[in-house]
C-alpha cells in the first residue's frame, strides 16, 4: 500500500529571535514580536528593534525592551526569567549594541511629543546605569538645554545619569558646574502682584529643579574642585542651601 505523505512548509522557529525581528514592521504582529523578543532575551535582536523603534516614532515600550536586552544577566537571573539560553553562563552586558539608539533618543528628543520625552528619560537612566563612555556627550547636551516644563523630566534624568560617570569625573563635573553656575531667574518673592508671582514661580521652579538635581549629582561624583561652585550656589539659591 502506497503511503502519501503531505509535507507542509516548515514554520519559523518560535525560539529564534530572527523569527520575531521579521515581524516588527507588521502592524498586526509588532506588539507580539516585541514581547517575544523580550522573553527570548537575545541581544542580537537589538539592532532590528532599534530600527523599528526609529521607524515607528520612538515608542518608549520598544526602547525599554532594547535596554532590557542590553543589561547583563547572572545565571540565576536568567533562570528566574526562563531565559534558558543563559541559565548556565549568564548574559554579558550588550550596551554597545544599544548605545546608538540611546544616544539618538537624547539628541533627537522632541519636547512636543510625550513619547519622545519618555524615551529620552529611559535612555538617560540606562546610560547612567551603563556608564557608557560614548553616552556622556549626549547626556550633557540634553541637560544643558533650556529648561522647559515639557522637557524637565528627561533633563533631570540626564543630570542624575551624569553624576554616575565616575570614570569620566572631570568632564561630568564640569558639565554639572556649568548648570549650577547659571544666573537664577527672578525670584517670585521679589514681586507683590499675584499674577506676576504665578508667572515667575513656574520659571523659578524649573530652575530649582535642574539646579538641585545638578548639586546632588555633583555630590555623587565627589570631585574636590566642585567645592567652590557649591559654596557660591548656597548664596545664589538659598532654597537649595
Amino acid at each position: 500500500v502506497g503511503l502519501l505523505v503531505a509535507v507542509a512548509g516548515c514554520p519559523d522557529n518560535p525560539y529564534s529571535y530572527k523569527t520575531w525581528t521579521k515581524k516588527l514592521s507588521d502592524s498586526k504582529e509588532s506588539e507580539r514580536a516585541v514581547t517575544q523578543l523580550e522573553q527570548l532575551g537575545n541581544p542580537d535582536a537589538i539592532p532590528a528593534l532599534g530600527q523599528a523603534w526609529d521607524d515607528q516614532g520612538k515608542p518608549a515600550r520598544m526602547l525599554q525592551v532594547i535596554i532590557s536586552l542590553a543589561r547583563p544577566l547572572t545565571p540565576e537571573q536568567a533562570k528566574a526569567t526562563y531565559m534558558t539560553d543563559y541559565e548556565k553562563t549568564g548574559r554579558p552586558a550588550n550596551w554597545d549594541k544599544a548605545l546608538p539608539f540611546l544616544v539618538k533618543a537624547l539628541t533627537e528628543v522632541d519636547e512636543a511629543n510625550p513619547r519622545s520625552v519618555e524615551s529620552a528619560q529611559k535612555a538617560a537612566d540606562a546610560l547612567g546605569e551603563a556608564k557608557a563612555e560614548g553616552g556622556l556627550d549626549a547626556l550633557v547636551e540634553l541637560a544643558q538645554k533650556t529648561v522647559t516644563k515639557k522637557l524637565i523630566s528627561a533633563q533631570v534624568s540626564a543630570i542624575r545619569a551624569i553624576g554616575k560617570f565616575d570614570g569620566q569625573k572631570a568632564k561630568a563635573a564640569a558639565a554639572l558646574v556649568k548648570i549650577i553656575d547659571r544666573d537664577p531667574p527672578a525670584n517670585p518673592r521679589t514681586v507683590k502682584e499675584k499674577d506676576q508671582q504665578r508667572s515667575l514661580q513656574e520659571k523659578y521652579g524649573l530652575f530649582l529643579g535642574v539646579t538641585g538635581a545638578s548639586i546632588n549629582a555633583l555630590a555623587d561624583l565627589r570631585v574636590p574642585s566642585a567645592v567652590k561652585p557649591l559654596v557660591l550656589s548656597m548664596y545664589r539659591t538659598p532654597e537649595l542651601f
